[in-house]
């Protein structure tokens, strides 16, 4: 999804491909050393406004530039 601000996702970053991602679930280790924000920021270049694009910032960075988005299911009626 693109939009104006980094948007903080339940994966922990990887700089490799992880064998583990193609369960198509989040990619989780208890160490938890680095978040993901994925997507582009208004405080950034247009190359970063795609949703393909990916961050791993430590979890104490102070999440300037960065959010999350509220996901409601609907019923398919």
């Amino acid at each position: 999804m693109h939009g104006n601000v980094l948007e903080w996702v339940e994966d922990c970053f990887m700089p490799w491909h992880h064998p583990e991602k193609r369960t198509g679930g989040a990619l989780r280790f208890e160490s938890r050393e680095f978040v993901v924000f994925k997507g582009g920021t208004a405080l950034a270049g247009p190359w970063q406004a795609r949703s393909a694009m990916r961050v791993g910032p430590p979890p104490s960075n102070d999440g300037q530039g960065s959010t999350f988005r509220l996901v409601r299911e609907l019923d398919a009626e």
